[in-house]
């Protein structure tokens, strides 16, 4: 009986992927992300049009229909992001704590001088003080590695009481349907609004779901929605063919 369920287990597991990789397919990011740098040799970054960041597909297609290009990034947790914001032409910052990683992000990447990965201890300067955050003054923070409330509630500090935090118009919280407290806290910023996008993503064969908090003010963002043009068909976070006289 326990070898049948195990059995059951194992082809509904089959099934599921099977089906992502035909919806999604291999050249868009759905791998299998080892637990271990040393063996994963690259395959958090897509080596066939763009590196995918570790969110899902719905939040990844409209960040791309959107535009982050030239943005100004702050980002807790460093890898496939990392690599897909400098594809965009960012300047990114990005907060790690782990060495290895850091290293492991660091040789994918390259030499780059768009890109800071500062290697911080959790508990000794991972979370950037209000201060720290108007010091760098950017425009997109993503909050997906540690510490995930503290962060939240630093970027609610800086949008409160800090007079350029006004260049800051989204905030991107990863896995958002487990970080209930983090999510509270950003919703709670006067003229941010959450846009809850769920679904599978890259490397997971299962499904999530990432916030974006958008300034609902912001000109950049009025700008960029206008310039991006009624809803167009998508392929896997990619524009398809599409006609505006249909």
């Amino acid at each position: 009986m326990y070898l049948l369920r195990r059995l059951e287990r194992k082809i509904h597991y089959l099934r599921e992927t099977a089906a992502m990789r035909l919806l999604y397919g291999e050249a868009f990011g759905w791998k299998n992300l080892s637990k271990s740098p040393q063996v994963t040799k690259g395959s958090i970054f897509n080596e066939y049009r763009s590196s995918l960041p570790w969110f899902t597909y719905p939040a990844i297609a409209q960040l791309l229909r959107i535009g982050i290009e030239g943005e100004k990034i702050l980002e807790y947790g460093s890898g496939s992001s990392t690599s897909f914001f400098l594809e965009k032409g960012c300047n990114v910052k990005s907060i790690e704590d782990d060495e290895h990683w850091a290293g492991f992000v660091r040789s994918k990447i390259g030499s780059n001088l768009k890109v800071e990965i500062m290697l911080k201890a959790v508990h000794q300067g991972y979370v950037q003080s209000s201060h720290q955050l108007a010091a760098y003054g950017p425009s997109i923070v993503l909050i997906d590695g540690k510490n995930r409330r503290e962060c939240a509630a630093e970027v609610a500090h800086y949008l409160q009481n800090h007079e350029n935090s006004k260049t800051l118009w989204m905030v991107i919280l990863d896995n958002s349907d487990w970080h209930g407290a983090s999510y509270s806290i950003l919703a709670s910023c006067d003229e941010f609004v959450g846009f809850d996008y769920y679904g599978h993503g890259p490397y997971n064969n299962y499904s999530w779901c990432t916030t974006l908090f958008v300034r609902s003010n912001s000109t950049k963002f009025l700008e960029r929605m206008k310039k991006a043009g009624p809803a167009k068909p998508m392929q896997n976070g990619l524009a398809s063919n599409w006609s505006d006289k249909l």
